[in-house]
């Protein structure tokens, strides 16, 4: 079973809430492609592209800032 993590906005309520939402990311190549495992044991969630499991969590612009930073170009 494979588990990814959702979160329900309601978008008329307030659009800048969506951009809050957190991201897991790979800490190693920062790719997005997070597979998680078992949504009750987040420490064996894995890279899809790497393989690592060292997962980050941050907001999108966050994010991509640190895309930029380590590929010298957006996302």
């Amino acid at each position: 079973m494979i588990c990814t993590y959702l979160f329900f906005v309601d978008m008329e309520e307030d659009k800048n809430v969506y951009n809050d939402i957190p991201v897991a990311f790979c800490n190693k190549c920062l790719s997005l492609r997070i597979k998680a495992i078992d949504i009750n044991n987040p420490e064996d969630d894995y890279c899809e592209d790497c393989g690592s499991t060292d997962i980050g969590h941050t907001d999108i612009f966050d994010w991509e800032e640190k895309y930029k930073e380590k590929y010298n170009i957006n996302f």
